[in-house]
């Protein structure tokens, strides 16, 4: 388990890189998961430049000889708390939201789902976090984490440039014409903070909840090694399954409820009446799904 409070990732473990001294996180994966598959193809040269592919980068990989079942893939280091951004003003704010909702529809047009898996209680950290280069260049301790120099500035408070918040992981994800939400499902399952072990993004334990459902995932779509394959590029969002609607009011839950009126509530109401008119359509009983959400707020802008 990684020492850091942020990582909510029972099989990662904090490591430095030996070449620059920086911090990473290695996870452990089942090799047959449909997590590593995933993650392979949206590292890809094909997906990697993608501007609104906002997954975590695998930097390298190993295996052990003696665990043929499991892969260990190093990723960058989720530094800040993501739930507890600073912003400066409100494009920040409309900024970081775009972003997320970028991620979730790069992924909701290529068939994943299941990409966004908060609780309703907002109990556990959820998958993103800043760009570690731009805020921690003087590299990072775990054990020290802010100011280790009180005379000089907190490299934490450096607002990074460019894009703000990247997936860490999709452990949860699974294509939607393979696997759909339970009837029965229950958006207070608790789901996160249960995990243990290793990453089982091909095993179900019935008592973590609809999440963990990528056992209906095709082991031979899982094992392709084509990113084309895997995630194609056709929308196979609209409509947007329960699934995905699901993903999408998870983020207004976190965006809008949680985010804005717990950090700004000092602002102007008038800034935050296009935001309330948004979560009011994201809960129709018909919702958009992610990209059509993107085009409803003009200040979002639109995802190409």
């Amino acid at each position: 388990m990684s020492l850091c409070s942020q990582v909510n990732l029972p099989d990662s473990i904090d490591a430095k890189e030996v070449t620059t001294g920086r911090l990473v996180l290695i996870r452990k994966l089942q090799t047959s998961s449909f997590e590593l598959q995933l993650l392979d193809a949206l590292s890809s040269p094909d997906l990697r430049g993608h501007p609104e592919n906002h997954c975590c980068q695998i930097l390298s990989r190993f295996s052990d000889p003696n665990e043929p079942a499991t892969t260990f893939i190093v990723i960058p280091y989720p530094h800040c708390n993501p739930l507890q951004p600073i912003f400066h003003n409100f494009d920040e704010v409309m900024e970081y939201g775009k972003q997320l909702l970028e991620g979730i529809a790069f992924l909701h047009s290529r068939n994943i789902a299941q990409v966004f898996p908060l609780t309703w209680d907002l109990n556990h950290r959820f998958p993103f976090s800043y760009d570690h280069v731009e805020m921690y260049p003087n590299n990072y301790d775990v054990v020290d984490q802010y100011c280790p120099d009180r005379d000089k500035s907190c490299h934490h408070r450096k607002r990074p440039k460019g894009i703000f918040y990247f997936f860490t992981h999709l452990r949860f994800a699974v294509p939607q014409d393979t696997a759909a939400p339970p009837e029965d499902y229950d958006g207070d399952a608790e789901t996160l903070s249960d995990v243990s072990g290793v990453s089982t993004a091909t095993l179900v334990d019935s008592d973590q909840g609809p999440l963990l459902r990528s056992a209906d995932v095709d082991k031979k779509r899982a094992a392709s090694s084509s990113a084309t394959d895997l995630l194609p590029s056709y929308d196979n969002d609209n409509p947007p399954t329960e699934a995905m609607i699901d993903d999408l009011q998870r983020f207004v839950l976190f965006y809008v409820h949680h985010c804005c009126r717990k950090e700004w509530t000092g602002w102007s109401q008038r800034k935050f009446a296009l935001l309330q008119e948004f979560q009011a359509k994201m809960f129709d009983p018909n919702p958009p799904n992610a990209k059509q959400a993107l085009a409803l707020c003009p200040r979002f802008g639109s995802l190409v």
